[in-house]
C-alpha cells in the first residue's frame, strides 16, 4: 500500500493508470503521457524512412514496429536530417498528435480471376498501397499501416483498384472513414465490413474489410515529462509488478513495447530487462518447467527488445532462406493425410530435411553476428541463475526467448517481421509452418511424438543436432562488452565459437 501511496503522490502525471482498477476499459489512460516518450525515444534512437514501394513509389505495409511516420505529398518520407530538425522545433511545444492504425484486411463481392490492390488516399494524395492479390475464393491482404497525421485531416479514402493490362489499372470504387477524435488516452477501434461507392451500380455491391484504431494527443513540452521519465527509470520492475495481475495481453504488450523503447534511449534497457526476466522466473519457481511460455510483461519486454536491436540479424541470418521457401514452387507435406501423392512421401521427407538442414545452419553460423546487447542480456540472466544453482534453467530460458519469441515466429509469420511484403499463399505458409515447427522442436530438445507422429521422421536429425544447438545457446550468452568488432577479442571469440558449432570443440 505504501508503494501505491507513493505512486500517487509522487507521481499525479501516472494517476489516471489507476484508473484501470476500477474499469478495465481505461487501461489504455497509463499509455498516453508514456506513449509520447515512447514515440520520442524510438525516433532519437533510430530515424526511420519509409521504404519505397512499386513503380508507383508508394510505400508499401510494414509491421506494428516499423512505421513511425507517413509520407509527404510527394509519397517519400522526410530524411532523417528533416525529421531531427523538424521535431527538435516541436519538442518543447504543446501540440495535438494524431495517429491512425489501418488494416486492409480482405474484399468481397468482386469479380474472381483478377488481381486487386487499394490505394491509401489521405489529403486527397496517394499515401501507400497493398500489394496486388487475386480473387479466388476470397481476395485477402491483411496489411497494416501506421499514419501521423496532420489534425486538419478528419477522414481518409481506401480506393478499390482492379490491376490492368499493360499497368493500367481500373478504379472500383471507394471507401471512406471518418476519424473521430478520441478523449485522451483513449483510442478507438473499430472493425467492420464497409460498401465501396462505385460510380455505376451492379447487381452485388463490393465491400472491404477494414480495422482502424485512430488516436489523438495532447503532447505537453518534452520538458514537462521529466519527474516521469526519471520515475520509470527507476521503478519500471515494480511498475510492470504492480500492473501484471490486471493487464489483459494486449496491454501487456503495449506497456512492454513503451518501457523498452524509454529505457533503451536511456541506456536503462539491459539492466531493466534483465531485473524483470528474474523478477518473473522467482514468481513462477512453481511451473519451471513452463519457463517464458507464458505472456507475462517480462516475455513482452524481451520480444519487443529483440526485435528492437535484432531486425538486422534476423534479416542478416534468416532473410534469404525465408524468401527462397516463399518464392519456391515445391510442395514440402509430409502429413499422409493432406498430401495429394502418396508415392511422393518420400521424396517430401527429403525435401522438408534439406530445407530445414539450410534454415539451421544458417542460424548456427549467425552466432558471430549475435547483437552484443542481447548477448549482454542473456550473459547476465546467466551469472544469476549460476549464482541461484539453477544452471539448468539457463538454456531453456535462452531457447525460450530466441527460438519461441524471435527465430520461429519470424519463419512462421516473415511479414511481421519486415521479410515478405505481403502473407505467403498457402502452399508457401504450409512450408514455412513445418519448418518453423521443426526448429522449435529441437530447441525444446523434445522429439516429435503423439499427434505428429508423420513428423518422426526428423527425430534422427533433431537428435543429432542437440548438442549443436546448446552450443550456440552458450556463444550468444557471452558477454564481449568493451570490445571493438576489429579488436583480436572478437576475431578469436568468432575463432572460438566457430570451431564449437562445428563439433570441433
Amino acid at each position: 500500500m505504501a508503494f501505491l501511496h507513493h505512486f500517487i503522490y509522487q507521481n499525479t502525471i501516472l494517476f489516471t493508470s489507476l484508473l484501470y482498477f476500477k474499469n478495465q476499459n481505461m487501461y489504455a489512460s497509463i499509455l498516453c503521457p508514456v506513449k509520447w516518450i515512447s514515440h520520442e525515444a524510438a525516433r532519437i534512437s533510430s530515424f526511420s524512412c519509409v521504404e519505397g514501394g512499386g513503380e508507383d513509389g508508394l510505400p508499401r505495409s510494414h509491421s506494428h514496429d516499423d512505421l513511425y511516420h507517413s509520407p509527404g505529398r510527394d509519397g517519400h518520407a522526410p530524411s532523417p536530417q528533416q525529421s531531427r530538425s523538424r521535431h527538435q522545433n516541436q519538442d518543447e511545444m504543446r501540440r495535438t498528435e494524431n495517429t491512425l492504425k489501418i488494416w486492409i484486411m480482405e474484399a468481397k463481392e468482386i469479380p474472381s480471376k483478377k488481381k486487386y490492390f487499394c490505394h491509401l488516399i489521405v489529403d486527397l494524395q496517394p499515401s501507400h498501397r497493398t500489394c496486388s492479390k487475386p480473387m479466388t475464393n476470397m481476395c485477402f491482404w491483411g496489411e497494416y499501416f501506421e499514419l501521423d497525421l496532420s489534425p486538419e485531416i478528419t477522414s481518409i479514402v481506401i480506393e478499390l483498384k482492379r490491376e490492368g493490362d499493360k499497368k493500367s489499372n481500373k478504379k472500383i470504387g471507394s471507401v471512406e472513414i471518418d476519424l473521430k477524435p478520441s478523449s485522451p488516452g483513449r483510442a478507438t477501434q473499430e472493425e467492420q465490413w464497409y460498401p465501396v461507392k462505385v460510380e455505376k451500380q451492379d447487381k452485388t455491391t463490393p465491400a472491404l474489410r477494414i480495422r482502424h484504431r485512430f488516436q489523438s494527443l495532447d503532447i505537453l513540452p518534452l520538458s514537462q515529462y521529466g519527474s516521469l521519465l526519471q520515475y520509470l527509470k527507476e521503478n519500471a520492475t515494480p511498475l510492470c509488478q504492480l500492473l501484471e495481475p490486471v493487464l489483459p495481453v494486449k496491454a501487456k504488450e503495449d506497456i512492454a513495447t513503451i518501457l523498452i523503447n524509454i529505457l533503451q534511449a536511456e541506456n536503462c534497457a539491459i539492466a531493466f530487462l534483465v531485473d524483470l526476466v528474474y523478477t518473473d522466473i522467482k514468481t513462477n519457481a512453481e511451473n519451471e518447467h513452463l519457463l517464458f511460455r507464458g505472456n507475462s510483461v517480462a516475455t513482452k519486454a524481451i520480444e519487443a527488445y529483440m526485435k528492437l536491436v535484432g531486425e538486422q540479424y534476423l534479416h542478416d541470418t534468416l532473410k534469404d532462406p525465408i524468401l527462397a521457401l516463399i518464392t519456391s514452387a515445391e510442395d514440402l507435406e509430409v502429413d499422409p493425410l493432406k498430401i495429394t501423392n502418396v508415392q511422393f512421401l518420400k521424396e517430401h521427407h527429403n525435401s522438408l530435411r534439406e530445407k530445414v538442414t539450410a534454415v539451421w545452419e544458417k542460424i548456427l553460423q549467425s552466432s558471430r553476428n549475435f547483437p552484443v546487447e542481447l548477448r549482454e542480456v542473456f550473459h547476465k540472466l546467466r551469472e544469476q541463475l549460476s549464482r541461484q544453482e539453477k544452471c539448468e534453467l539457463t538454456d531453456n530460458l535462452i531457447s525460450s526467448c530466441v527460438f519461441l519469441r524471435f527465430f520461429c515466429p519470424a519463419v512462421l509469420s516473415p511479414y511481421l517481421f519486415n521479410m515478405a511484403t505481403a502473407y505467403p499463399d498457402d502452399r508457401a505458409s504450409r512450408n514455412l509452418t513445418l519448418v518453423a515447427k521443426t526448429l522449435q522442436t529441437l530447441a525444446n530438445f523434445t522429439l516429435f511424438q503423439g499427434k505428429e507422429k508423420f513428423m518422426e521422421f526428423l527425430n534422427e536429425f533433431i537428435s543429432k543436432e542437440q548438442e549443436r544447438c546448446r552450443a550456440f545457446l552458450r556463444a550468444i550468452s557471452v558477454s564481449i562488452s568493451g570490445a571493438t568488432k576489429d579488436s583480436c577479442i572478437v576475431v578469436l571469440y568468432s575463432l572460438v565459437f566457430s570451431l564449437i558449432i562445428r563439433g570441433f570443440i
